[in-house]
């Protein structure tokens, strides 16, 4: 058995649904194209190399064009960016392929993009990071998407951001429980200065994907999900697309006495991180302090 055939084997196994294509898909203008497998509305591309060949970027291109949702599984090790953009480009989301000591293959699926690089703490020059939260922000703001679709581009924005940020890691994305909807759940990696900013193991931050700006029920909102995480989150980052309200500032500085830090980051903000993202440790971190002194 081939190395495709093996992993196209474990992915059956791993996702029930998908099975081999029983004919080519017809993609228009005289493209047909045999996935490696399919269901209902998904194909799924094997990839093994470092980049996708331009005759499968085509069809991969081609069958999103028709509303199918694009699965490509690939490794992490040694992917060109190139590949990481078209992948974010076509909305992809990646079953990443491992091979142990042993040579079994193992997958692991991902939402998306933005999640992947997150989850697997993959590294991103500052460069690479600007160009994959561009794409992301375009369909935040892309008026034909629903709001749902929107919100959730911010929110792999800004995972993206903080999955660089050498003393945060991003531990959940889209969290939710009986009772709370959490954006983005970050864990303390960072000792010394970093660990004392942050106050605690945790952090949280909330995203708001709209022209209006930030108001004061959002920060109270953010308040409200640190303090149920039993002093261990201290601090917090109240994200905006747009601007943050005079009043958000202000109930920000009054939460100063609760022991809590609540970072405000507008839109000007956010390209003010990514514009020196070679610092983005440093200057993550003066942001937190200029709320702290604000």
């Amino acid at each position: 058995m081939s190395v495709r055939e093996t992993i196209v084997a474990v992915l059956v196994e791993h996702d029930g649904k998908l099975e081999r294509p029983s004919e080519p898909l017809d993609l228009g203008e005289g493209l047909r194209w045999v996935p490696d497998l399919v269901d209902t509305g998904r194909v799924v591309h094997v990839e093994l190399g470092e980049q996708i060949p331009k005759a499968f970027t085509r069809r991969l291109r081609a069958a999103r064009a028709g509303d199918r949702k694009v699965v490509v599984a690939t490794k992490a090790e040694a992917l060109a960016f190139e590949t990481l953009k078209l992948l974010q480009e076509l909305e992809v989301t990646p079953f990443e392929l491992r091979e142990d000591e042993e040579g079994t293959w193992h997958v692991s699926g991902w939402s998306s993009v933005a999640d992947w690089v997150a989850g697997a703490n993959m590294a991103l020059r500052p460069a690479e990071l600007r160009e994959l939260v561009r794409q992301c922000l375009a369909v935040a703001e892309d008026q034909t998407r629903t709001n749902h679709a929107r919100g959730h581009a911010y929110e792999e924005a800004l995972c993206l951001v903080f999955s660089q940020v050498s003393w945060l890691k991003v531990h959940e994305h889209a969290y939710s429980n009986a009772t709370e909807e959490i954006d983005i759940v970050l864990l303390v990696t960072g000792a010394g200065d970093y660990a004392r900013l942050a106050g605690g193991p945790l952090a949280i931050a909330t995203a708001k994907n709209e022209k209006k700006s930030l108001g004061s029920a959002t920060i109270k909102y953010l308040e409200g999900q640190m303090g149920n995480r039993r002093g261990r989150c201290k601090l917090g980052f109240a994200c905006a697309r747009g601007e943050v309200s005079k009043a958000a500032h202000l109930e920000i500085i009054g939460l100063r006495r609760a022991d809590v830090v609540i970072v405000p980051i507008g839109g000007e903000q956010l390209k003010q991180l990514l514009d020196d993202a070679d610092r983005l440790d440093e200057r993550l971190a003066e942001t937190v302090i200029a709320a702290i002194t604000a």
